[in-house]
């Protein structure tokens, strides 16, 4: 399975993806939809954080990547390097 698609799957058992997303959930825009609250971002991080065996740094939180979730899949492939 893809980051991205563990990162759906996360997003999916949250109930964090609209309906009209659902075929594309990669490409949901998250931060901007404000679909997410501030809190429940500190929890994504949390978990992906434990779930990929990875650490965000400062700079991925501005990042436009971050934003979505084919975004954030680019950031935890990357940190996971």
């Amino acid at each position: 399975m893809s980051t991205a698609d563990q990162i759906v799957t996360i997003f999916a058992e949250k109930k964090w993806i609209p309906d009209q997303y659902n075929n594309a959930p990669t490409t949901f825009n998250f931060i901007q939809s404000k679909a997410v609250d501030s809190v429940q971002v500190v929890q994504l991080v949390v978990e992906l954080e434990a779930l990929f065996d990875i650490q965000f740094e400062a700079d991925d939180f501005t990042s436009q990547d971050f934003e979505t979730i084919s975004g954030l899949a680019r950031i935890v492939d990357l940190r996971r390097k």
